[in-house]
């Protein structure tokens, strides 16, 4: 950490975050929520823009606590992304959930001085999905699990920022765990807990503790299902064969690294490039890997590694950031050539510094 004026610079330390047993944590930060949702008119929640299970989930959780003290909840979210419209459709045909997604300008509308405004898996101003609802809102409360960044919303009555959680869904579901007052959880709703714990796992592989295993095994007593959260993550057609083409064009880079090129003429190719990402970590000697894919005049670079190549410092380098094992980065006006030319600038660069 570097103060820079009135600045912070963040740079990526080398080793992974430390797991430690946060229950007592869990249990005061979840009694300040209930205590802070007791005394508001409205409660708001939000995640990041482009959401993901992760922020869905999350702000689902949020909805369920308020909920069992009777407390009316929203979520904020301007546009439905493609990576949770099965959650949200799922929502809409249990007929339990009518009203409860409401875009920014109807949000603005509910906001008053009494109003609690829950943010959550994101800690950046610039990141919310409406940063008016944000700018708006007298009370902020802010549950993440990602590593600290510059421009954090520091306005905040009450933050919880564990790191070391795979994902914010584990955070809430542990504070679910540890409430006074029992939440009876909709099978929805502890379906979208679990997808969002899944989805920043990797499907349990990456950043799990044992309290992920212990959230986990919570969500699924109180009606989770790891089959219909499967579903979830089902890709159409194309999109799967976009992924594909990209591991089957994977050039080896240091013969331990895998750099490609996913094709953009799918529907959120962003996502499908995360996703080859993920699978081209299954080949046999594959250290890291780096998949770039352009979208109008940028190239989104996801990366990804088992922890003896920290990517995270790897895509600092290009101006982007993120976790020990699962990183990323956007290169603004770059074709594709130039953004993996510039990739193996940074990882040579990356390997220097650690010879």
């Amino acid at each position: 950490l570097i103060k820079d004026g009135e600045k912070y610079l963040f740079f990526g330390g080398k080793s992974g975050e430390i797991h430690r047993n946060a229950r007592i944590r869990a249990r005061v930060k979840a009694d300040a929520l209930m205590e802070l949702m007791g005394d508001a008119s409205d409660i708001l929640v939000m995640g990041h823009k482009n959401a993901d299970l992760d922020s869905l989930g999350a702000c689902i959780g949020i909805c369920a606590m308020a909920k069992s003290i009777g407390k009316k909840c929203n979520i904020v979210m301007d546009k439905v992304s493609v990576g949770v419209k099965r959650l949200c459709d799922k929502m809409d045909e249990s007929g339990k959930f009518g009203g409860v997604i409401v875009d920014g300008v109807d949000a603005m509308r509910m906001v008053n001085d009494k109003t609690l405004l829950v943010i959550v898996d994101t800690h950046r101003e610039s990141m919310v999905d409406s940063r008016q609802v944000l700018m708006a809102a007298k009370k902020i409360v802010v549950f993440d699990h990602h590593r600290k960044s510059t421009d954090f919303i520091e306005q905040a009555v009450l933050i919880y920022h564990e790191p070391y959680a795979s994902s914010t869904s584990e955070l809430i579901t542990e504070m679910i765990q540890h409430m006074d007052k029992k939440v009876k959880l909709h099978q929805i709703e502890a379906d979208a807990l679990l997808a969002g714990i899944t989805v920043d796992t990797k499907n349990f592989c990456v950043k799990t503790g044992a309290m992920t295993f212990e959230s986990a095994a919570f969500l699924r007593r109180n009606g989770a299902d790891s089959i219909r959260v499967r579903l979830l993550f089902q890709n159409d057609m194309d999109a799967y064969k976009a992924k594909a083409t990209a591991v089957r064009d994977a050039e080896l880079f240091r013969e331990h690294i895998a750099i490609s090129v996913c094709p953009s003429d799918v529907e959120n190719s962003t996502l499908t490039a995360a996703q080859a990402a993920d699978d081209l970590m299954n080949v046999t000697g594959i250290q890291a890997s780096f998949v770039c894919c352009k979208v109008d005049d940028t190239v989104y670079i996801s990366a990804r590694s088992f922890g003896e190549i920290n990517v995270q410092r790897v895509m600092e380098k290009l101006g982007g950031g993120g976790h020990l094992t699962v990183s990323g980065a956007q290169l603004a006006d770059c074709t594709v050539e130039e953004a993996k030319e510039k990739v193996r600038a940074a990882i040579e660069e990356y390997l220097e510094e650690e010879a």
